[in-house]
């Protein structure tokens, strides 16, 4: 079963997740969302697991009220990378869905580089809808990013 997904950093148990692991350990969640690809405005229903839940079950070493600066960085199996603030998809915080897709309009996604999406609705340039997504990295305030 290949590994599609490394989470590590800040996390007390990093994680290796296959595609299967993602859709069966995590509880699904849709959400519609409308984002630029480039060329045009591109509106699609993703279908994935929450960041937020993902995150949880590696458990986050790192306290967010003690940390402004907490956030995770999203790389590409390209090497392009994102970053997102805790407080961006924090549920304590906002009701943002931010997912880790695998379906796009009932598609399984397997273009662009792998079957995994990071999702960030109100993206509108659609900058952080990054494809190929294969790795996770939570970053604290001492932390540089690589």
């Amino acid at each position: 079963m290949e590994k599609e997904l490394e989470i590590n950093g800040a996390v007390a148990k990093p994680l290796s997740l296959s595609l299967d692991e993602l859709r069966d350990s995590y509880t699904p969640y849709s959400v519609e969302t409308s984002f630029s690809n480039g060329k045009q405005i591109v509106s699609a229903t993703f279908h994935g697991a929450r960041l937020w839940d993902v995150l949880a079950s590696a458990q986050v070493t790192a306290d967010p009220a003690a940390d402004a600066k907490l956030r995770v960085m999203a790389r590409a199996k390209d090497g392009f990378r994102c970053i997102i603030h805790w407080h961006e998809f924090d549920p304590t915080v906002t009701d943002r869905l931010v997912l880790i897709a695998y379906e796009q309009d009932g598609e399984p996604l397997n273009s662009g580089g792998g079957p995994l999406r990071l999702v960030v609705p109100g993206d509108a340039q659609g900058q952080r809808y990054l494809r190929g997504l294969a790795q996770i990295t939570v970053l604290t305030q001492e932390a540089n990013e690589e």
